[in-house]
């Protein structure tokens, strides 16, 4: 996804801020095909605007591959800019192409600066949750956000 990225140094301070938001539920991806997002408001302690969580599950039938992107974005000046985004993927599938660069497996975006990240493509999704809201300083309240990927009759 091509996007705006804010400069790490500008993205280390929003990151470092204590923030909470409220359980939300998924909804459907805007490409189809099971992908499926999940939106959440964000509050900062001190106080921001602008901020929000958004996670992306993206799941293609034509190929086994299962991405998961968890990103912070800031909206404050009317652009969707990206803060923070960890991308758990398959280290053998390529995740996207962006700046001229195909990635393939887990990696992270501080701002503008990416990183490869070694370890963790076979995370699940509750340990790369936890993974994220500790590397954003991120509370969710009431509750727990239900893995997407779980089979569930209910």
């Amino acid at each position: 996804m091509a996007c705006k990225d804010i400069p790490e140094a500008d993205a280390l301070p929003i990151i470092a801020l204590a923030k909470s938001a409220p359980l939300a539920k998924w909804s459907e991806g805007p490409k189809g095909e099971g992908s499926l997002s999940l939106h959440l408001g964000v509050v900062c302690n001190p106080p921001r605007r602008g901020l929000q969580i958004e996670i992306y599950v993206h799941r293609i039938s034509k190929v086994i591959r299962r991405t998961v992107d968890f990103g912070l974005w800031d909206t404050i000046n009317g652009e969707h800019q990206r803060v923070y985004q960890l991308t758990v993927a398959d280290k053998d599938s390529p995740t996207h192409t962006e700046k001229g660069v195909t990635w393939f497996g887990s990696h992270e975006h501080l701002g503008n600066r990416a990183i490869k990240l070694n370890g963790i493509d076979d995370l699940n999704f509750e340990d790369a949750l936890k993974l994220f809201l500790s590397k954003v300083n991120l509370t969710i309240e009431d509750g727990q956000i239900p893995d997407p990927l779980a089979f569930d009759l209910t």
